[in-house]
């Protein structure tokens, strides 16, 4: 696909990252996950095997430069005009303006990490708060919010399709509401409910129009 001389080059690296990522709708964990498992990638980034581990947090600051700086902008708009019209993928029909191209890959990124979020916190109450857990969790919760779907789809961004980033909110809301109804010392001590939150004071404050936001949301758990 494209020579080794990018893969040394680390600008152009993660602008082909960020576009691979536009591609195939990957939020930065699932990138990173599926240039660990998928010889496609690992083949067409001309990477070693086994490759060396990537953080998810270069490609938010890429982003962000993106965004602000011009110098990296056009380095971008060069490479993904370049590379652009070679992918093919489902989204051919949308405009292929950079910001757009930018906020989509935060918004899935913010998308995974809220439902990555909510899924833990299902997890740890279901655990260590059952009985008033049971009384307050939506039914859907438990096929939604599964650990074992987690799993198996891990480095794509299928595990979190069908309920959509609205659904996942909506989701977060009502569970912290109804944790702070409890006012359970216990329950609000939980680390996972402790991340949750405050992830969600987070989402109060975001704004796309010239900053991407997303490594706000890279929270290690």
């Amino acid at each position: 696909m494209l020579g080794t001389e990018l893969y040394g080059n680390t600008l152009a690296f993660l602008a082909l990252l960020t576009i691979i990522q536009f591609a195939e709708d990957l939020a930065d964990n699932d990138l990173v996950e599926s240039v660990q498992s998928r010889p496609d990638l690992k083949y067409a980034l001309h990477l070693p095997d086994p490759s060396l581990r990537l953080s998810p947090l270069p490609l938010c600051v890429f982003r962000q430069k993106v965004l602000s700086d011009p110098s990296y902008r056009n380095l971008f708009k060069e490479i993904f005009i370049h590379i652009y019209p070679n992918l093919h993928f489902r989204r051919l029909d949308e405009d292929a303006d950079i910001n757009n191209v930018v906020i989509s890959i935060c918004i899935n990124t913010i998308h995974a990490s809220l439902f990555d979020a909510m899924l833990r916190s299902v997890e740890a109450l279901s655990a260590d708060q059952f009985v008033w857990f049971r009384r307050i969790a939506k039914p859907f919760w438990y096929e939604r919010y599964s650990h074992t779907k987690s799993i198996f789809n891990t480095g794509s961004s299928i595990r979190y399709q069908g309920s959509t980033l609205e659904d996942i909110k909506a989701d977060i809301q009502y569970l912290l509401q109804s944790v702070a109804q409890l006012d359970s010392q216990e329950v609000n001590e939980i680390e996972e409910i402790k991340i949750l939150k405050r992830m969600w004071d987070k989402m109060s404050c975001f704004e796309f129009d010239n900053n991407c936001h997303t490594c706000l949301l890279n929270t290690k758990y």
